[in-house]
């Protein structure tokens, strides 16, 4: 199918308004990481049988993501200024990373990142689909940022009323080139992690929907048979977080899920904050606006009630202990 060309600028100030402007992609299950809430801009060109996107995300997060139906995508890491991971990989400037629609993927950044992401047709070119197809779940590195340079070219250069359909094709073909120059001049490779990086990405991968036990440093090295030590330089190095600090967030997202889910009338906050594990009210409200910079009160009457996770997020909400 040949798509027609569009061109589309803007700029966003919170998750949702991310979500809504990233077109063909599906984002859900969105967690604050910190006090800067998610915002920043788009620029996404669609070709016939190609996107381009260009994202400055401002703001940690993690979430998880569908790739638009039927493509291979590329993205390019033009800048990670702390951490960023996409399911197991490790990012950093410079990477340029394969994913494809065929599973959701988990994407988490502790501060801002700027990202060009190009999702191309499968049906677009055959020797390309082969490369990429082998490549998914592989990272190069985009030396002398020459793909960088050539999206943000294209990116600043056209738009829908300067681009004809002629022109598309012949940039896509450049495109196309260019990336199969890359995975020729060099083999794409899975990045290693450490023990106490796959233990940590194991553990978000349990805990990203539910939270439904204590968070102790001391059993959860000895239930995955590693050492503190070893699990506390994991989740640093993997998502610049402390283990208790990095679950600490997820549990307050949860608790803002619910207050805002909630009337005021009705809604109790120490109910809600021992349900997910805060034992201390005076801690915990400290957490929190250090975190989303109100209030649970303030949350919980907000007129707003759209900005919570869906309940396919979270799938057990038993008691904490």
């Amino acid at each position: 199918m040949v798509r027609d060309i569009s061109y589309t600028e803007v700029a966003y100030d919170n998750y949702q308004e991310m979500a809504d402007y990233a077109v063909g992609w599906s984002h859900l299950c969105n967690y604050q990481l910190t006090p800067t809430p998610i915002s920043g801009q788009y620029k996404i060109l669609e070709l016939p049988s190609m996107q381009l996107a260009f994202s400055d995300n401002i703001g940690g997060i993690m979430y998880n993501f569908d790739a638009p139906k039927d493509t291979l995508c590329v993205s390019i890491m033009q800048e990670v200024e702390g951490k960023a991971c996409l399911d197991n990989i490790k990012l950093q400037t410079g990477d340029i990373v394969f994913f494809s629609d065929e599973k959701r993927y988990n994407f988490m950044s502790s501060s801002r990142t700027k990202l060009l992401d190009i999702s191309i047709k499968k049906s677009q070119n055959s020797l390309l689909y082969n490369k990429l197809s082998s490549s998914l779940h592989k990272c190069i590195r985009d030396t002398n940022d020459t793909m960088k340079e050539l999206i943000l070219g294209i990116l600043d250069k056209y738009d829908s009323s300067t681009l004809d359909k002629e022109k598309a094709f012949e940039l896509e073909q450049k495109i196309i080139n260019t990336l199969l120059n890359s995975l020729e001049s060099q083999e794409a490779k899975t990045k290693p992690l450490t023990q106490g990086e796959k233990v940590v990405a194991l553990i978000r991968d349990r805990t990203f929907f539910h939270m439904d036990a204590k968070v102790n440093l001391e059993a959860l090295a000895k239930k995955y048979n590693v050492s503190e030590k070893t699990l506390q330089s994991g989740f640093k190095s993997l998502f610049g977080f402390t283990p208790i600090h990095f679950l600490r967030l997820l549990k307050l997202n949860l608790v803002r899920n619910e207050l805002i889910d909630g009337e005021p009338d009705t809604h109790k906050i120490s109910r809600v904050a021992l349900k997910w594990g805060f034992t201390h009210m005076g801690r915990f409200s400290h957490y929190y606006k250090e975190l989303f910079l109100e209030t649970p009160s303030e949350t919980l009457k907000l007129i707003s009630k759209s900005e919570g996770l869906s309940e396919s997020c979270v799938m057990r909400e038993e008691e904490i202990d």
